[in-house]
């Protein structure tokens, strides 16, 4: 699709049973099904074109080259009592189990396995550089952090964050980064950020302020399977590198750069998918 007329957009999105993949700029758009080339949008565009329509007469598995398919470790979203139980006080942490340690306002996470995060940390961050899965469950938790993100994930394999039901967790950086952690100086680049690949599951909410850069921000594939997720951004609100995959929850986006991006070059990459979800953005470039 070309731009719509307006460059500051406010889109909202209610996809229902099926799943597309599309581009979304300058407009207001409100729509439950597919809609048809001509089409008038809210900022005074039109609809040039629009994706084929998948074939949604059984299980959607992929839309071309996407796959979109849900792993065990995207749908895990439980825990029992041999997790690692992590409460923030303040400027301290109590840890109860392995593979994490707290010092100094940063909590590292060295192993793979499945971390419950409550309690407030008032300026500190998560570090997890693991080569294994890793699931942070966010358990009633706020994080802030002056000097980088809040949380920063490294290393091989997928990594998962689960919102526990009935839990109102908040994610919050600094306008300006002094902290970064890999050899070249430019990540993390977002509130919440993953090298590889991230599933954000379970159905509490989060709130995600991205003061520096992004909000939520991905260098490999991101994919939102439930919860409520509210995101401000002083760029891009939702980051995925390789594709954005939306299979459910509810999204409101407020960015000064566009509100969802994937923007890799490589063949059969930089897609954004939507299905069964509900989607508001607010963006000062591309909505979607």
């Amino acid at each position: 699709m070309k731009n719509c007329t307006l460059r500051k957009i406010a889109a909202l999105l209610t996809i229902l049973t099926v799943g597309l993949t599309l581009m979304l700029t300058g407009c207001t758009w409100n729509f439950g099904d597919f809609i048809n080339p001509g089409d008038q949008l809210g900022g005074g565009g039109t609809v040039d074109e629009v994706p084929d329509t998948p074939d949604v007469s059984g299980v959607v598995d992929s839309v071309g080259s996407l796959d979109v398919s849900d792993s065990s470790v995207d749908t895990a979203d439980t825990w029992d009592d041999s997790a690692t139980f992590v409460e923030f006080t303040g400027s301290g942490a109590t840890v109860q189990g392995a593979g994490a340690v707290f010092e100094s306002g940063v909590l590292t996470v060295s192993a793979a396995g499945v971390y419950v995060l409550s309690g407030t940390l008032t300026d500190g961050r998560v570090y997890v550089n693991v080569d294994g899965n890793v699931q942070l469950v966010l358990n009633g938790v706020s994080i802030a952090c002056s000097d980088s993100a809040p949380i920063a994930m490294f290393g091989k394999k997928k990594k998962v964050i689960t919102l526990a039901a009935g839990t109102v967790n908040t994610l919050t950086d600094g306008a300006e980064y002094t902290v970064f952690l890999n050899a070249d100086g430019d990540e993390p680049n977002g509130a919440l950020f993953c090298k590889k690949a991230l599933t954000i599951n379970g159905s509490g909410s989060l709130t995600v302020n991205g003061n520096y850069n992004n909000g939520i921000s991905c260098k490999d594939e991101l994919k939102i399977m439930s919860g409520t997720i509210s995101v401000n951004a002083a760029n891009n609100g939702i980051k995925g590198n390789d594709a954005i995959i939306v299979k459910g929850g509810s999204l409101t986006v407020k960015a000064d750069g566009d509100g969802l991006k994937s923007d890799s070059e490589d063949e059969g990459l930089g897609n954004i998918y939507l299905e069964n979800a509900w989607l508001s953005v607010e963006a000062g470039d591309d909505g979607i």
